[in-house]
C-alpha cells in the first residue's frame, strides 16, 4: 500500500471520528478538525508529501479554532434558562419567615414558604435579610446580608 493511500485512511478517519465525538459532545472543538482533515484529505490525493499534511493539518486546525469557534459558541449556545423559582432567586435577599435554628429556617418567597440552609451554620433572627446563593432541589442556601433594608 503507498503512502498516498495509507494518508487517505487517516484523513478519513480523522474526518470520521471527529464527528462522531463532535456529535456525543457537542463541545465545538473537534468539528474544526474536519474541515482541516478534508484539506489533508485532498492533499494526499494529490500527492502531496505526507510530513507537509501534517503540518497543514495542525495550522488550519489552529486557525479554525481560534477564528470560528467562539462566533460559533455565541450562536450555537445558548444559555440555559432558568425554569423554577428556585433557579431565579438565586441572588435575590429576602427576609426569614422565622427565627433560625442549627442553620436552618425558612423563607417567604412569592406567599410559598420555603426551607433555607444559612450558609456557616448562622441563626439568624426572624425578618433579618438573607441572598439567596443556591438551590439544592427544593432547599434554598443562604448568608445572612448586613446593612440591607427592604427585602421581601
Amino acid at each position: 500500500m503507498s503512502i498516498e493511500t495509507i494518508m487517505i485512511i487517516v484523513w478519513t478517519v480523522v474526518i470520521v471520528v471527529s464527528l462522531i465525538i463532535e456529535v456525543l459532545t457537542y463541545d465545538l472543538v473537534t468539528i474544526f478538525f474536519v474541515p482541516a482533515g478534508i484539506v489533508c484529505l485532498i492533499l494526499a490525493a494529490t500527492g502531496v508529501l505526507w510530513w507537509i499534511h501534517i503540518i497543514v493539518f495542525v495550522g488550519a486546525a489552529i486557525l479554525f479554532v481560534a477564528s470560528l469557534r467562539p462566533v460559533l459558541k455565541r450562536i450555537l449556545i445558548k444559555p440555559t434558562i432558568a425554569t423554577q423559582v428556585t433557579d431565579t432567586m438565586v441572588g435575590q435577599k429576602v427576609r426569614l419567615a422565622i427565627d433560625a435554628a442549627d442553620g436552618k429556617s425558612l423563607i417567604k418567597v412569592n406567599g410559598v414558604e420555603w426551607t433555607a440552609h444559612i450558609e456557616g451554620g448562622l441563626n439568624p433572627k426572624k425578618d433579618e435579610v438573607v441572598e439567596v446563593i443556591r438551590s439544592e432541589s427544593n432547599v434554598f442556601i443562604v448568608k445572612p446580608v448586613t446593612n440591607i433594608k427592604g427585602g421581601e
